[in-house]
């Protein structure tokens, strides 16, 4: 189902940008007006992780990004947008994606533009990416603007990419770890523990401990189990909710080198995604638009929309973008040197460049500093049960001396 970004106004006269799932804009329009909102725009949400699942599997950014090398290939290649949509939906493997361009290659064959076409699917197609092609579309230059788009998207990809490889290998430690825990106190525990019952020895506080701890999961263990359940489902119940979900995300921005590190990616979407607005023709507040319902974070999200407001009122990008304090005052200048130039979606990419290169940076320090800190709380736990099962040995062995 589609989600939709909404700006709002409360009865309180605060505004804020509301994310709903609905059949259609005017399905979330309608939901909203029963909440009490007042509302100034609804819009679909354009992630930069782009997908879309449902019944039919997932469609992903690399499916999207096949699609689109294809289009750029047929339509620089003369091939008339008809011709090229037949060939594209005999290539296209996904069975959403398949019967969604149909319907797209007849909305086009009715006299309909491919933006205009692609625009009512946004299950697929991105505002960002709708907007662009009716930019090219009016100014006659489509296969420009979806090779660049390409090449966005490919950047896009390749910031998230390294995102994910520095959380995916600590996990990845952490699981192994939890098995390793997991295998000692169900598999090896015990037998120390009979072997110990059987002595009928006082075994010291450490391993009574450990001994307890076995036993009590043995017994209780559905107890413990529905508790864990319970908890989980709480937990992802809290997350779900907007608010708590907000404040979440904006105390992590303060968690040090964590908090940073989460910061400078957000600045790097923030600022790529308005780069490719403005090199695809959309008009600068349109763009900013797009960008504010592009960001997960409320707190970015929130200084866009008010950078959008600043400058619809008159002001300059630069100015407004020093009053929300998102991005540092190095990047903050050069943006000004940008809008002075005439050259500011050259400046933004320059700028992106520049905060890729410190998100690598904090990456790599994140990683040096995380990966041998799990290792060693994990060895020192596993040692601390080696230790806490084996001292009742020790002590035997001292005694028979």
């Amino acid at each position: 189902m589609p989600i939709y970004s909404c700006r709002v106004a409360r009865v309180d006269g605060t505004t804020s940008i509301e994310r709903i799932e609905a059949e259609s804009a005017e399905r979330a329009r309608a939901r909203l007006q029963e909440l009490g909102y007042l509302i100034f725009s609804v819009r679909p949400k354009f992630s930069l992780a782009f997908s879309a699942s449902g019944r039919h599997g997932r469609f992903g950014l690399q499916e999207f990004l096949v699609f689109n090398q294809e289009l750029a290939a047929l339509l620089k290649a003369g091939v008339p947008i008809l011709r090229a949509l037949d060939l594209l939906i005999d290539r296209a493997s996904h069975a959403g994606f398949h019967q969604t361009m149909a319907e797209v290659r007849d909305r086009v064959r009715g006299g309909a533009a491919l933006s205009e076409a692609m625009g009512a699917f946004p299950r697929y197609f991105p505002a960002l990416y709708v907007a662009s092609l009716r930019s090219g579309e009016q100014t006659g230059h489509v296969v420009e603007v979806v090779i660049r788009y390409i090449a966005f998207l490919r950047r896009m990809s390749a910031v998230q990419s390294k995102v994910r490889a520095a959380v995916t290998y600590p996990l990845f430690l952490v699981l192994v770890g939890a098995c390793v825990i997991t295998f000692l106190m169900v598999y090896v525990v015990p037998s120390f523990a009979d072997v110990y019952r059987d002595a009928q020895v006082e075994l010291p506080l450490l391993t009574r401990w450990f001994l307890g701890a076995v036993d009590l999961i043995r017994n209780q263990f559905l107890w413990l189990a529905a508790g864990v359940a319970v908890a989980a489902a709480a937990a992802y119940t809290a997350f779900s909710g907007q608010r708590v979900r907000a404040l979440a995300q904006q105390a992590l921005l303060y968690v040090p080198v964590i908090g940073e590190a989460i910061r400078v990616h957000h600045i790097v979407g923030m600022i790529r995604t308005l780069g490719a607005t403005l090199q695809g023709g959309i008009p600068l507040v349109p763009a900013l638009r797009m960008v504010e319902a592009s960001m997960t974070n409320p707190l970015f999200a929130a200084g866009v929309g008010r950078v959008a407001d600043d400058v619809t009122a008159g002001g300059g990008l630069a100015r407004a973008f020093s009053r929300v304090a998102l991005l540092p005052r190095m990047s903050v200048e050069m943006i000004e040197i940008g809008e002075a130039a005439g050259a500011l979606p050259e400046m933004l990419n320059e700028m992106a460049e520049f905060h890729e290169g410190e998100l690598d940076r904090l990456l790599n320090r994140l990683m040096t500093w995380i990966e041998p800190t799990i290792l060693l709380l994990m060895g020192g736990l596993v040692a601390l049960i080696v230790v806490a099962m084996y001292l009742p040995i020790f002590y035997l062995a001292g005694t028979m001396q």
